[in-house]
């Protein structure tokens, strides 16, 4: 495995962080760092910073030159290791792709390996602020997966606060659990099958969407699990708001009006 050497302190992030600057897009805004990733165990704690060659990033640029969305993916696996302890790992990121669209939506998505002992991991989205969403709707999705790597079976456990692995929040950061919860989903994926894997996938709601009730100006995703020793998981989430139908179609008939009386 390749080994992230470079390691930072970072305020009170006491767990192995990856924190990145943020990005401005189109005209919502990310606030938090453009993503992070924590590791903890019994083995200890640290901070890891991805470094330039670590990550690729892509993005298109509307008008103004402001993003309408950006993209960043992990070009390499990067291990997490012990602060001050280099050639202690704690777990591997194995993959990762992460996505912001200023409509708003987040999309996640990971693979990660746990350490020699049993590992926590958590990986969370900046805060993606917008303009206020007076009628808001939502629609969330989470596919998680685990593969058993060293005979003994597989477990991944939600650590979410309703002990989801997957929490979408809005109206705060989830990295903090400071918003609205809207999905707290998949508790557990394990298969007892030596070197099997299994899968769990959940849409919230199972069809459409959901109407949220609140006035909405920000999202965020926030992915917190423990996982067996060695054992491999991956996963793929998505969290997306948009204005009502009705909202949208009056906003419409407005723009008209406004253009005829021009």
């Amino acid at each position: 495995m390749s080994k992230a050497k470079c390691v930072v302190k970072v305020g009170f992030l006491v767990s192995a962080v990856v924190v990145l600057l943020a990005v401005p897009v189109a005209k919502a805004d990310l606030e938090g760092g453009l993503i992070r990733f924590e590791a903890s165990s019994s083995s200890g704690n640290g901070v890891l910073n991805l470094g330039p060659r670590d990550a690729w990033f892509s993005g298109h640029k509307g008008y103004g030159g402001q993003w309408d969305w950006f993209q960043m993916y992990l070009a390499r696996p990067v291990d997490i290791v012990v602060d001050g302890q280099p050639d202690q790992v704690l777990g591997t990121v194995k993959s990762m792709n992460l996505t912001y669209v200023n409509d708003p939506q987040v999309n996640l998505n990971f693979s990660v390996q746990a350490g020699a002992v049993d590992t926590t991991f958590t990986i969370a989205s900046a805060l993606l602020s917008f303009p206020t969403i007076t009628s808001a709707e939502a629609v969330a999705s989470a596919a998680f997966s685990v593969t058993d790597l060293n005979g003994t079976g597989v477990t991944l456990s939600g650590l979410g606060p309703q002990n989801g692995a997957f929490v979408a929040q809005y109206n705060g950061w989830a990295a903090m659990l400071l918003g609205t919860t809207y999905a707290d989903v998949i508790d557990e994926v394990k298969t007892t099958m030596p070197y099997g894997t299994n899968s769990v996938s959940i849409d919230v709601p199972e069809v459409g969407t959901n109407p949220i009730g609140d006035p909405v100006d920000d999202i965020s995703s926030l992915i917190k699990f423990g996982l067996t020793a060695n054992d491999l998981a991956s996963g793929t989430t998505t969290f997306v708001v948009t204005p009502e139908p009705g909202s949208l179609a009056l906003l419409a008939l407005g723009v008209l009006v406004a253009g005829r009386r021009r």
